[in-house]
């Protein structure tokens, strides 16, 4: 049997008059945001070749280690205060509030479909995210 350890974060948190719970639920939600956007960045990167692509491609990748390093952050405060992630990652990724992230069903305003056009240039960049 799992034992969870008594922390002293929930009752300092309750102390300060703030409901655990909704805490916990905005924190999860938070750190599902942070993880799909990770995987967004992780996409968009491989998709910026070339010349244009090369200069978004740095900018991608910070966006995509800062991103991370929320989720990673968030994710021992979440077990502090006693919470957990949920065990399903389609159920942690639907609390996101983000639709799936997929090169395979993507279409360019031109109707290319993405894995046709792997390139990204600078003015597109905002419709793979």
């Amino acid at each position: 049997m799992a034992h969870k350890t008594k922390t002293v974060a929930p009752q300092m948190v309750e102390r300060a008059s703030v409901d655990v719970e909704k805490l916990l639920d905005l924190l999860v939600r938070n750190a599902a945001a942070e993880l799909t956007t990770y995987y967004y960045y992780t996409i968009l990167r491989t998709s910026l070749i070339g010349f244009e692509g090369e200069g978004l491609r740095e900018i991608a990748e910070d966006a995509r280690i800062e991103d991370r390093n929320h989720f990673e952050a968030l994710v021992p405060r979440i077990y502090e205060l006693g919470g957990e992630l949920p065990a399903s990652m389609v159920d942690f990724h639907n609390l996101s509030a983000r639709p799936a992230a997929s090169r395979s069903n993507q279409h360019d305003r031109y109707g290319h479909h993405a894995a046709q056009s792997r390139a990204v240039c600078g003015s597109r960049v905002h419709e793979y995210l």
